[in-house]
């Protein structure tokens, strides 16, 4: 197991966002927690992340407590957290934010990263010297994934990265995830609302409602649900 949530509880003013909500994540999977707006789900990554920490429960890497420590503390032990609304640094270059990503890392690793996210992400390299802010959402997008990776993560949290993209570039950002976890073993925690996308990609997956889980199993299993199929599919 590689990280494990136990009934954690996050709370903003005294409100719980999240109840009781527990979820596993295997090493080399894509796990998927999809549900509607204002379910909890960016919660629960900050909640991983230590940038929400629980108020309850325990959250464990490699069996071992993380969700007493800082966020950079965690990050350093591997996870990387990439949020939504992208997050990119406008004023500075494509290139000077791809390197916060590797703040942790040494010079070596980090030049090894940079090699694998230019080859993930073309023009990336191509426009290594523009400001940030001049990319399009979906360059942007790609820029936080790839910022995130720099890292040289165990677990990739993305949290709705399909949002505010055409639907061809939603498509191009879902193969993308699956190449990420294929080609470089690496194991993903994706939040999204994109349902049916999201499904079909994921090995396992959880419905978050209200703070709490409604269902999980696998992917496939999920899009069969009758839950899922009102609720989310339209059908």
């Amino acid at each position: 197991m590689l990280l494990r949530v136990e009934d954690i509880e996050v709370r903003y003013d005294e409100v719980p966002a999240l109840r009781d909500v527990s979820l596993e994540v295997h090493a080399g999977e894509i796990v998927a927690v999809i549900g509607s707006n204002g379910t909890g789900k960016t919660t629960l990554l900050r909640a991983i992340s230590g940038i929400r920490p629980p108020a309850r429960g325990r959250i464990l890497l490699d069996g071992t407590s993380i969700h007493t420590l800082k966020a950079h503390q965690i990050a350093a032990r591997g996870i990387s957290h990439v949020p939504e609304g992208r997050g990119v640094f406008a004023q500075q270059t494509v290139l000077r934010n791809l390197y916060l990503g590797a703040f942790l890392r040494t010079e070596a690793e980090r030049d090894a990263a940079l090699g694998r996210v230019f080859d993930l992400f073309p023009i990336l390299a191509e426009r290594r010297n523009q400001m940030a802010g001049t990319l399009s959402g979906g360059e942007q997008q790609m820029l936080a994934i790839g910022r995130g990776l720099m890292a040289n993560p165990h677990i990739l949290m993305l949290d709705e990265p399909s949002l505010g993209l055409m639907p061809k570039l939603v498509d191009t950002i879902f193969e993308l995830v699956q190449r990420i976890n294929a080609e470089g073993d690496l194991t993903i925690l994706l939040v999204e609302q994109n349902v049916r996308e999201s499904l079909e990609i994921a090995n396992r997956a959880y419905v978050l409602e209200t703070g709490n889980i409604a269902l999980e199993g696998a992917g496939e299993e999920l899009l069969e649900s009758e839950l899922v199929q009102k609720a989310y599919l339209g059908m």
